[in-house]
């Protein structure tokens, strides 16, 4: 019988949790390799120490949240998430939380139910009976988001007050490019920090949904930071404590696809850098996450008819991969850029980075190669 995990047979050992000797056999991961953690191994003075922690044994599981759960026969049910819709063998089912199962692994890998960031345990089948009974869930009425006024935008518009950000803009491009980026993203201004700007939010229906407030500084376009290192952001609703305000928040220039819609739709993480590339590679919808989370279903929703081309941070690929891989399978056409990886920059940079340091201006030189 092949075991998953075996003590290591070579003459390597490690420090003991228990008796702090170097006499500890580790357990090996005979997929990978790799050691497991400290934790798990043998140590050798069976007699004066006989510690020993062995890999849990039984059946791993991911945790799948869930919007409705119907029971359509003795065996299986079928339950909602906020992207698809499966039917689960009951036998497959582990344990089910207030709005949530834990589905084996091996179900999941078989079916193609994506689990990147699901929460994971191990159950042990072997010894446990699990009894699986089920309570039928019917999905909740999502609420309504709640919007700012296309007003209080253009009254941002208009503050004649410092914009740190704009200020930046145009110690790399001319006045008409950095009027024109402005006048697209509808670029504000916010007195909550000196020299703040604001992003507003705007779906393809013109809806404002959110105003994020950041603070740069003027000569570097760096974000700047608390004295304990906490970058300066806020929210428009947060500043104007708006009380019940629900936050239900979109890419950053969705509402550009009303003005461009034959454009290739390219997708970065910062609106900082969505602005930026709007100037030097005009020929895409430049829109922002916001976040390296924000590369998510419920964001690109709106998205999913459009071909679009991903360019994550330097370092960042994997993860942006992975997700686009996932996402693709449920109808997007997303292609994730390598660009960022095959460059010697430091982990973090950004394409506009790029572009910035080797000053170009040009769809030719990096944009031929999205892949």
């Amino acid at each position: 019988m092949n075991f998953r995990y075996t003590l290591d047979k070579g003459s390597k050992k490690f420090t003991c949790p228990d008796c702090h000797k170097n006499t500890l056999v580790k357990y090996l991961d005979n997929e990978t390799n790799n050691y497991l953690p400290e934790d798990f191994g043998r140590c050798d003075r069976e007699t004066n120490c006989g510690y020993h922690q062995a890999p849990p044994t039984g059946t791993k599981a991911f945790l799948i949240n869930y919007t409705a759960v119907k029971d359509i026969s003795g065996k299986a049910v079928e339950i909602s998430t906020n992207t698809a819709v499966y039917i689960i063998p009951k036998s497959t089912i582990l344990e089910q939380l207030e709005n949530s199962f834990y589905i084996a692994e091996w179900f999941m890998k078989k079916n193609n139910i994506p689990n990147l960031g699901c929460e994971s345990k191990i159950f042990n089948t072997e010894n446990v009976e699990f009894v699986n009974t089920f309570t039928v869930s019917e999905p909740k009425p999502e609420a309504l988001p709640t919007y700012h006024s296309l007003e209080l935008v253009e009254k941002s518009f208009l503050v004649q007050t410092q914009n740190n950000f704009i200020d930046f803009l145009k110690t790399i491009f001319t006045e008409n490019e950095v009027k024109t980026a402005v006048q697209n993203y509808l670029i504000g201004t916010s007195k909550h920090y000196k020299g703040a700007v604001v992003f507003w939010q705007i779906d393809q229906f013109e809806n404002v949904r959110a105003g994020k407030i950041m603070q740069y500084n003027p000569t570097t376009g760096k974000r700047s930071k608390t004295t304990d290192g906490k970058p300066l952001m806020n929210w428009t609703h947060s500043v104007l404590k708006l009380k019940d305000f629900n936050l239900k928040q979109c890419l950053f220039g969705l509402h550009l696809l009303n003005k461009n819609q034959n454009h290739t739709i390219a997708i970065v993480e910062s609106e900082k850098t969505a602005v930026e590339m709007s100037v030097f590679v005009p020929d895409y919808n430049w829109l922002a996450t916001g976040s390296k989370s924000g590369f998510k279903f419920d964001y690109l929703k709106p998205i999913i008819e459009y071909e679009i081309i991903a360019f994550p941070d330097k370092g960042e690929f994997e993860y942006w991969n992975k997700k686009a891989t996932e996402l693709n399978k449920q109808g997007f056409k997303i292609s994730v850029s390598e660009l960022m990886e095959n460059t010697t920059f430091p982990i973090g940079t950004d394409l506009a980075d790029i572009y910035k340091n080797l000053k170009l201006k040009s769809t030719k030189s990096l944009m031929s190669d999205k892949k």
